[in-house]
């Protein structure tokens, strides 16, 4: 009866990831609470078979850190209450890296939490198509299948990387599970050319050309490492091909031309005073703003809960009506943690970041890797880690990813004790 019971915990602890996966893309609060669920009964299940537990840190250690120096500047916080919101809203930086580290989930089940990732982009992008199909019929505007009027779940650049990071494991799948499944190769290109209109459609600039660039260096590190170059180079340069082909015919402007009108045209990215900004223009401002607030408190910045006071205090003796109204954040997670932690926390974002990276590149986790890369470059232009949209993605899959490489290590240092010593 109790290795019944212990299995159907088992079972739950696996049917609560993986609605997770499918829920995560569509950022309700139902998502919040399936992970909470997930979390309750990987407790449990930890608690059922601790003796059973090999708690295993290694690089799980990192983001533990990063919540421990938010966690320390609660104590130099005047803003007590936005401190604890804040670490809430972090809270699975701690959580997920201690509850994986028990080694209690099978790895090979991380499989079916990308599946089930897939499937709920896969119907946010339907939902979107749907909605965005049906103002189309009433207004006769094909603006509405454009940027932020066709994404209506989340902040179009958190909703590419979800999209980049479902057509890498479709990848990662054709690769792994369908060398030899001619229909599953069919879907799978069907899938990611799918994926790439809703990519293109959303028109998230630095997402978008970041989306390209890690799909291509994923695809040739897999035919690198494959034993079917020739076949899966074809299967690469169809989907490079896809990847060209929508983004020349998809129905958008070109965005872009913001970043080189700006660069033409703006002399003085210290004139505060402007009624209006785009969306390009408004970044510069916004980030040296920040940086005079870290320049003031260089080591270990304002504290986790005075980041909107500073901000905002900032902004008005700059004159920077706009942000201060608006209660602009930086729109860069690296100097988004530097106000808020310093020097310090930089540190650790960047520990976080860059550590794991040299060990992906030589285990040959390259899912870890495009992860990295993915987010590495969307923080420069947006506070990433300050929305649930962005942490729990990001938690979650650098917390499986952390586990599965600490098993590739583990895997290698015991072939090391076995391999005999030959002497001469």
């Amino acid at each position: 009866m109790m290795e019944s019971q212990g299995h159907i915990w088992s079972k739950g602890l696996l049917y609560t990831l993986y609605a997770t996966g499918v829920l995560l893309p569509f950022n309700l609060k139902v998502a919040n609470y399936a992970l909470g669920v997930f979390a309750a009964v990987y407790i449990l299940v930890i608690l059922k078979n601790f003796k059973a537990c090999r708690f295993n840190f290694q690089l799980l250690y990192l983001p533990i850190i990063f919540f421990a120096l938010y966690f320390i500047g609660l104590f130099y916080s005047s803003e007590i209450k936005n401190a604890f919101s804040d670490l809430g809203t972090k809270s699975t930086f701690l959580i997920l890296p201690l509850l994986f580290s028990s080694g209690i989930l099978p790895t090979d089940k991380f499989r079916f939490f990308r599946l089930s990732f897939i499937a709920g982009c896969l119907l946010v992008c339907l939902y979107n198509l749907t909605l965005s199909g049906i103002d189309y019929s009433k207004s006769g505007n094909a603006n509405v299948f454009y940027y932020t009027s066709f994404s209506r779940i989340m902040h179009v650049q958190y909703m590419t990387i979800y999209l980049n990071l479902a057509v890498l494991f479709l990848i990662n799948e054709m690769f792994d599970n369908g060398k030899n499944n001619r229909p599953v190769q069919i879907l799978t290109v069907i899938l990611i050319a799918f994926f790439f209109l809703n990519i293109s459609l959303l028109d998230s600039r630095l997402a978008t050309v970041v989306s390209y660039i890690t799909s291509t260096l994923f695809t040739f590190l897999k035919i690198k490492t494959s034993g079917s170059i020739l076949r899966f180079s074809i299967y690469a340069f169809l989907c490079i091909l896809i990847i060209i082909s929508v983004d020349y015919f998809s129905m958008r402007t070109n965005r872009f031309e913001q970043v080189s009108d700006l660069l033409a045209n703006e002399t003085n990215f210290y004139d505060f005073s402007k009624p209006e900004y785009s969306s390009t223009a408004l970044r510069i401002p916004l980030w040296i703003n920040a940086y005079q607030v870290i320049e003031d408190n260089p080591f270990m910045g304002v504290g986790t809960g005075d980041v909107r006071i500073a901000l905002d205090s900032i902004y008005k003796k700059n004159g920077f009506k706009f942000a201060m109204e608006k209660k602009l954040n930086p729109h860069n997670q690296y100097l988004q943690t530097g106000v808020a932690l310093g020097i310090v926390g930089i540190t650790s974002l960047f520990a976080m970041l860059l550590i794991p990276i040299y060990y992906s590149i030589r285990y040959r986790h390259f899912l870890f890797l495009s992860l990295l890369i993915i987010f590495i470059f969307n923080m420069l232009t947006e506070s990433i880690l300050e929305r649930q949209a962005g942490i729990l993605i990001f938690s979650l899959l650098y917390s499986m990813f952390s586990v599965e490489l600490n098993n590739s290590m583990a895997i290698e240092k015991i072939s090391a004790v076995k391999q005999p010593i030959v002497t001469t």
